[in-house]
Protein backbone atom coordinates (compact mmCIF):
# COMPACT_ATOMS: atom_id res chain seq x y z
CA UNK A 1 0.00 0.00 0.00
CA UNK A 2 2.77 2.17 0.96
CA UNK A 3 4.93 1.90 -2.16
CA UNK A 4 1.45 2.81 -4.23
CA UNK A 5 1.00 5.52 -2.91
CA UNK A 6 4.90 6.35 -3.55
CA UNK A 7 4.73 5.50 -6.76
CA UNK A 8 1.44 7.42 -7.76
CA UNK A 9 3.30 10.56 -5.83
CA UNK A 10 6.24 9.96 -7.91
CA UNK A 11 4.23 9.70 -11.30
CA UNK A 12 2.30 12.84 -10.38
CA UNK A 13 5.71 15.10 -9.77
CA UNK A 14 7.18 13.67 -13.14
CA UNK A 15 4.15 14.55 -15.33
CA UNK A 16 3.57 18.08 -13.62
CA UNK A 17 7.47 18.60 -14.10
CA UNK A 18 7.48 17.22 -17.39
CA UNK A 19 4.20 19.90 -17.90
CA UNK A 20 6.36 23.02 -16.59
CA UNK A 21 9.03 22.61 -18.90
CA UNK A 22 6.66 22.14 -22.10
CA UNK A 23 5.07 25.22 -21.71
CA UNK A 24 8.01 28.01 -21.74
CA UNK A 25 7.58 31.08 -24.11
CA UNK A 26 9.60 33.83 -24.64
CA UNK A 27 8.32 37.34 -23.83
CA UNK A 28 8.45 39.57 -26.73
CA UNK A 29 8.90 42.50 -24.53
CA UNK A 30 11.76 41.29 -22.04
CA UNK A 31 12.96 38.40 -24.26
CA UNK A 32 12.92 36.19 -21.13
CA UNK A 33 11.37 32.61 -20.89
CA UNK A 34 8.56 31.77 -18.98
CA UNK A 35 6.40 29.15 -18.40
CA UNK A 36 2.89 30.23 -18.55
CA UNK A 37 0.14 27.70 -19.26
CA UNK A 38 -1.73 29.85 -21.13
CA UNK A 39 -1.83 31.42 -24.63
CA UNK A 40 -1.23 35.30 -25.42
CA UNK A 41 -5.18 35.24 -26.49
CA UNK A 42 -6.27 33.75 -23.28
CA UNK A 43 -4.06 35.94 -21.57
CA UNK A 44 -5.51 39.07 -23.07
CA UNK A 45 -8.84 38.00 -22.52
CA UNK A 46 -9.05 37.32 -18.92
CA UNK A 47 -7.35 40.89 -18.33
CA UNK A 48 -10.14 42.73 -20.20
CA UNK A 49 -12.67 39.96 -18.25
CA UNK A 50 -11.37 41.54 -15.03
CA UNK A 51 -10.46 45.11 -15.92
CA UNK A 52 -14.27 46.49 -14.92
CA UNK A 53 -13.86 44.98 -11.63
CA UNK A 54 -10.22 46.35 -10.72
CA UNK A 55 -11.35 49.61 -11.80
CA UNK A 56 -13.89 49.29 -9.40
CA UNK A 57 -11.41 48.15 -7.04
CA UNK A 58 -8.88 50.66 -7.06
CA UNK A 59 -10.73 54.03 -7.89
CA UNK A 60 -10.36 54.31 -11.60
CA UNK A 61 -8.01 55.02 -14.44
CA UNK A 62 -5.19 57.34 -13.99
CA UNK A 63 -5.46 60.70 -14.97
CA UNK A 64 -2.52 60.33 -17.47
CA UNK A 65 -3.62 57.22 -19.31
CA UNK A 66 -6.60 58.76 -21.29
CA UNK A 67 -3.86 60.86 -23.12
CA UNK A 68 -1.49 57.92 -23.97
CA UNK A 69 1.82 57.25 -22.63
CA UNK A 70 3.56 59.02 -25.65
CA UNK A 71 2.25 62.36 -24.65
CA UNK A 72 2.78 61.56 -21.12
CA UNK A 73 6.13 60.64 -20.80
CA UNK A 74 7.86 63.60 -22.66
CA UNK A 75 5.74 66.05 -20.24
CA UNK A 76 7.30 64.39 -17.05
CA UNK A 77 10.66 64.72 -18.48
CA UNK A 78 10.54 68.34 -19.17
CA UNK A 79 8.69 68.98 -15.67
CA UNK A 80 12.00 67.11 -13.70
CA UNK A 81 14.15 69.30 -16.36
CA UNK A 82 12.89 72.46 -15.31
CA UNK A 83 12.35 71.68 -11.99
CA UNK A 84 16.11 70.64 -11.54
CA UNK A 85 17.28 73.80 -13.90
CA UNK A 86 15.37 76.39 -11.03
CA UNK A 87 17.24 75.17 -8.55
Amino acid sequence: MQSRRLLLAVAIAVIGAIYYYCNQQVNPVTGEKQHVAMSQDQEVAMGLQTAPEMEAQFGGLHPDLGRGIAAVIPERTSRKERTTSEE
